[in-house]
């Protein structure tokens, strides 16, 4: 990894949940979450996107270390827009506000 950084990014309950079950399902040993602005397939416009990595294999992106988790994200400047945030999981996806 490149770095790390302390950020005040918070879980709602529903998010919490959400991110354990993608996680005991995920098949990976030691997950950790990812964190990305980005579009899926072929939407047409970016939005947030959580994902896991092997926590072992991660060679790229910073590590990002939350109170009550860690994450990884690929663009440093995704740190300022999570800062300070709650992310949340809603119908249309992941939210952060």
């Amino acid at each position: 990894m490149f770095g790390e950084r302390n950020v005040n990014l918070k879980l709602s309950d529903r998010a919490k949940e959400h991110i354990s079950e993608l996680m005991a399902h995920s098949g990976l040993k030691s997950p950790i979450l990812s964190i990305k602005w980005a579009k899926w397939n072929d939407e047409p416009t970016e939005h947030w996107v959580i994902g896991f990595y092997e926590r072992e294999r991660v060679q790229e992106g910073w590590l990002g270390k939350a109170p009550e988790f860690e994450f990884v994200v690929i663009q440093e400047w995704v740190f300022d827009s999570l800062d300070g945030k709650l992310l949340d999981i809603g119908e249309a996806g992941v939210i952060v506000e």
